[in-house]
């Protein structure tokens, strides 16, 4: 998921931050930051709960070496407590079967006085708000949107016959909540634009009931 726009000027790290320290002995952990090299963070919208900091390094002249991303697990909240190590492993289960941006890696017991945090690297683009897709997607033509609709449900299908890592849940549950949070997405988003076409429910549900075993074959809708 790239995080939605900008909403700060990167700044360097601060070396009495103890949480931009821990990221940033991480990165020179990882031999990304060679010497004179310097890290400039920006804080992010998205990311849900999470803390999300953008975070580039620059050589001494400037020029930008890693563009990464950096999500903090806060130390509490409805989902909380966080796991970010199961995180790194579903993200990279899921690089077989969807797009998803790398990930770097993560630091499950990060120092006193900071947080857990995963590394990724940085995806240009925006993700939308859900207040803003029934606009954007009323801007687009029908050819697209039906695209669109095919591109979901091939990457769900993807992601439901995708063998789940080893210490992480079965994705089975992953893809019934997907499917049933873009059916209700689907439905609000066209019921302000247009009327709903009877068989985007009927397609959610299909879904749902015919899942894909791990050993059977992938279904699909025509």
């Amino acid at each position: 998921m790239a995080p939605r726009p900008e909403k700060s000027a990167a700044r360097p790290a601060q070396e009495h931050d103890p949480q931009q320290a821990a990221i940033v002995d991480f990165v020179k952990a990882r031999g990304m930051m060679p010497a004179g090299a310097s890290a400039h963070f920006q804080s992010l919208t998205g990311g849900g709960s999470h803390a999300t900091r953008r975070l580039r390094i620059h050589d001494r002249d400037s020029r930008v070496l890693h563009d990464l991303v950096v999500k903090i697990a806060p130390p509490d909240g409805p989902l909380a407590p966080y796991d970010v190590a199961r995180e790194a492993r579903m993200m990279r289960a899921a690089a077989a079967a969807a797009p998803v941006p790398e990930v770097i890696g993560y630091v499950a017991e990060p120092p006193a006085g900071s947080y857990p945090f995963l590394v990724m690297r940085f995806v240009e683009g925006t993700t939308p708000s859900l207040r803003s897709l029934p606009e954007l997607i009323a801007q687009r033509t029908d050819a697209f949107r039906l695209e669109l609709a095919r591109n979901v449900v091939r990457t769900l299908v993807r992601l439901g016959s995708t063998a789940a890592p080893e210490n992480v849940v079965s994705l089975r549950a992953l893809y019934v909540t997907r499917v049933e949070s873009l059916r209700d997405a689907v439905i609000t988003t066209l019921d302000a634009v247009m009327p709903i076409p009877p068989l985007v429910p009927l397609a959610a549900d299909w879904l749902i009931r015919h899942y894909p075993e791990e050993t059977g074959t992938t279904p699909c809708l025509v």
